[in-house]
């Protein structure tokens, strides 16, 4: 799990512009002991009691839509105007303000876990 729910980018976004991201498909996080890219990770490439146990969690991952560990983008941080980012996507912004990035994962609301790393998303 990341450090904060949502990294603040810099970057301020125009509702109705079309934006594209780009990720460097050889860049590689940890998310505890799984190495994955920026297209993140799914349970179902896990076995036994760790694949159970993820998937236990599996409802409590912050954007249901989208594989854990996945880059996921937000407009003003939040909830309703986010979109998975992965290696790279064209996306036309639903609403205007400043674009926050999260690493797709259980809430800090949620949870408490060790430390994850991950590249740096600017």
């Amino acid at each position: 799990m990341s450090k904060t729910d949502y990294s603040a980018s810099g970057v301020f976004v125009e509702r109705g512009e079309r934006y594209h991201f780009e990720v460097d498909p050889n860049q590689r996080w940890r998310d505890g002991d799984i190495v994955c890219g920026p297209e993140g990770w799914r349970s179902s490439a896990l076995s036994g009691f760790k694949r159970r146990a993820v998937e236990a969690l599996e409802s409590r991952r912050r954007y249901q839509f989208a594989p854990w560990f996945v880059i996921i983008g937000a407009v003003e941080n939040d909830g309703d105007n986010q979109f998975s980012i992965g290696k790279g996507i064209k996306w036309t912004m639903p609403s205007r303000g400043e674009l926050f990035t999260y690493a797709n994962d259980v809430s800090l609301r949620c949870a408490r876990f060790p430390d994850h790393q991950i590249g740096d998303n600017r």
